[in-house]
């Protein structure tokens, strides 16, 4: 595999006799290393069905029987 431009730089900084950035870096990262993915479609419908349980924003006035009705 190549090189990526990050290893490139280290290795170059190595043979100039520069400080080595890999003996600094600490073993306990503070942050998760796993891999993530964005959710699919069917995912967000799943989430937005979860949310909104049993609350049906467009049906709501007619359930509550507090139907609005404007003259103009």
């Amino acid at each position: 595999m190549a090189k990526s431009k990050a290893q490139k730089q280290r290795a170059h900084a190595l043979r100039n006799a520069k400080r080595d950035v890999t003996t600094s870096r600490a073993n306990d990262i503070p942050f998760s290393t796993h891999v993530r993915k964005t959710k699919s479609k069917q995912e967000k419908l799943i989430k937005q069905v979860t949310k909104h349980k049993k609350r049906h924003l467009h049906d709501l006035g007619s359930q509550s029987g507090r139907d609005v009705f404007y003259c103009a």
